[in-house]
C-alpha cells in the first residue's frame, strides 16, 4: 500500500510539473486554421508544449491506473479484515473495492454508508470514469474522430477532447476522494478493533 501511495504521489507531482510548464490547450481547436485548413488542433502549441503535453499524459495515465489500484487494494484488505466470504456460485461476486463496500452492510454499516458516499460522489465517479476511459476506451486527452452515429444516421464533426486543466481538476477530485476513503476507514474501523 505504501508503495502505491508513493507512486500515486510521484505521478501526480510529475503531472503538475509539466502542467505548470505550460500546456495551452484551453482552445484546443480553431476553424478555420491559421493556414486555411478546415480545422487546426492545438493551435497555440509550440515545440515545448508538445513535450509538456506528452509528459503530462504519460504521468496522468500512470496516476489514474495506480490511484484506482489503491481502491482495489483497500477492497482486498477489507475482505481479509472482516473475513468476508464470496459466493463461489455467483460470478459477479468478486474480491474488489465495490464488492467489499457491498458486503460491509452486514459487517460494519457505518463504514458501508461512508464508503458508499465517497463511491457515489461526483469527484470519485469522474476519476473512475477517466481511469476506465484511459484503460479500456478512448483516452480523454486524445481527440476523437468526430464521427457519431445515431438511430437516424451519422454525422462528422470536430470530435471530443478533455483539456489538461480539466484532467488536473479530475485528478485532484480523485485524490480528495481517496483521502476521504482513508479517513472513513480510520474513523469507522477504529471502533471495531
Amino acid at each position: 500500500m505504501k508503495n502505491r501511495l508513493i507512486s500515486v504521489n510521484l505521478n501526480f507531482s510529475y503531472c503538475m510539473f509539466y502542467f505548470e510548464k505550460g500546456i495551452p490547450d484551453d482552445e484546443w481547436h480553431i476553424s478555420p486554421g491559421k493556414q486555411g485548413q478546415s480545422v487546426q488542433y492545438h493551435p497555440h502549441f509550440e515545440n515545448e508544449h508538445y513535450s509538456n503535453f506528452y509528459n503530462f499524459i504519460y504521468f496522468a495515465d500512470i496516476f489514474f491506473l495506480k490511484a484506482y489500484t489503491l481502491c482495489e487494494t483497500i477492497g482486498h484488505l477489507l475482505f481479509k479484515f472482516y473475513d468476508i466470504k464470496i459466493d463461489e456460485n455467483d460470478s459477479r461476486d468478486q474480491i474488489s473495492f465495490n464488492s467489499a463496500i457491498f458486503h460491509l452492510k452486514n459487517e460494519n454499516r457505518p463504514l458501508n454508508r461512508a464508503l458508499n458516499k465517497v463511491k457515489y460522489s461526483t469527484p470519485f465517479q469522474k476519476g473512475v470514469r477517466m481511469r476506465n476511459d484511459i484503460a479500456h476506451n478512448h483516452p480523454p486527452y486524445e481527440i476523437t474522430s468526430g464521427v457519431k452515429f445515431t438511430s437516424t444516421g451519422g454525422s462528422f464533426g470536430v470530435g471530443d477532447y478533455t483539456t489538461s486543466k480539466e484532467i488536473k481538476k479530475v485528478m485532484i477530485g480523485f485524490l480528495e476522494s481517496i483521502r476521504a476513503i482513508f479517513e472513513d476507514l480510520y474513523k469507522h474501523s477504529a471502533s471495531t478493533s
